[in-house]
Parts: C-alpha cells; structure tokens; sequence
C-alpha cells in the first residue's frame, strides 16, 4: 500500500463524520494491491513485460479509475450511478485497449473482455464494501 494511498485515507475519514465506513483502510489497500499484482501477472505472464502489457496495464487502471469515479459521483448525489458515465469509461477503455493490441508485442490478446470484466467485479465489490 502507496503512502499516498494512505494518508489521502486517512484524510478523508479525518474530514467528516458523513464516512459511511471508517478503519478499513489497510483492508482496502491489501484488496487493490492484490488485484494490481495478479492483474500484471495476468497481462505479462512472463518476467519481462513488453510495451502492450505495460499499456494495457494503465489503461486497465485508467478504467477502474473511471469506474470508481462514476460510483462516486453517484454516492455524492445520492442516485443511482450514471449510465453514461461509464459508458464513457468503457468506451475509453476499449478504444485504449485496441491501440495497445496495435503494438504487436503483446503476451497476451483478445482478452479485453475478460479484463474489463475483472476490473469492474472488483470495483463494485469494493464499492460494496465502502457503501453499506
């Protein structure tokens, strides 16, 4: 877990009493840095990583960023999660990933799909865990 990554936690649980979940900090941190890791792995299964992988790997992050983002902006509101919005990332998502597969060096393809669906599993299960 990034020092950046924890004390932006503990800043924002610090801020106001509106967490709706607070001290699973260390918790969340282990579950990302987990899934990163067998991310990479996933994408570059051997021990030297080629320029598509390192691509797809941002933009893997890129997506699970975006993702997060809409849920939320949705929390904030109090509604339900836009649908255009990420529609927007999975559309950013896809046309990034095609553009990584264009590099021709990849370890491996034709897994976007599973991917994308990887990421968004674990974004809502984290969102799961931080809105009750």
């Amino acid at each position: 877990m990034s020092y950046q990554f924890s004390t932006g936690w503990s800043d924002i649980e610090r801020s106001g009493p509106d967490c709706l979940t607070t001290g699973d900090e260390s918790a969340i941190g282990r579950d990302v840095d987990t899934f990163v890791s067998d991310l990479a792995s996933a994408l570059a299964p051997q021990s030297s990583p080629t320029a598509c992988s390192s691509q797809k790997l941002a933009v893997a992050g890129k997506k699970a960023s975006g993702h997060a983002k809409c849920d939320a902006k949705a929390v904030a509101r109090g509604a339900p999660i836009d649908a255009a919005c990420l529609q927007q990332a999975t559309a950013r998502f896809a046309n990034a990933w095609t553009k990584a597969e264009a590099l021709g060096d990849c370890l491996t393809t034709a897994d976007q799909g599973t991917i994308e669906e990887r990421l968004d599993d674990f974004v809502d299960a984290r969102v799961g865990a931080l809105v009750p």
